[in-house]
């Protein structure tokens, strides 16, 4: 995934460690899998299928950063699976 991002030029953190955003959201020491051109949180799952956790921790992330939109996938599944989370109170 690193290879195509860098192929395509796109601006993006890998890991991206979201302590340093607001205590009170409670997402403490949890990294996204990537933050990508300063817009778009984008997390890789490889479980069974995405769960209602899955789909808060987005949320949070979200809110916590001030975001508009996330991406939660799932490799595992016979079909990739993908969800969009939206934060309606985020920017852009």
């Amino acid at each position: 995934m690193e290879e195509l991002l860098k192929d395509g030029n796109y601006k993006f953190e890998r890991e991206k460690d979201l302590s340093r955003y607001p205590e009170d959201y409670k997402i403490g020491g949890n990294r996204v899998d990537f933050f990508m051109e300063g817009k778009l949180l984008f997390d890789a799952k490889a479980k069974d299928y995405i769960t209602k956790e899955d789909y808060l921790q987005m949320k949070r992330y979200l809110e916590a950063t001030n975001l508009k939109l996330g991406i939660i996938v799932n490799f595992r599944e016979k079909r990739i699976n993908m969800k969009r989370v939206i934060n309606s109170k985020g920017k852009e």
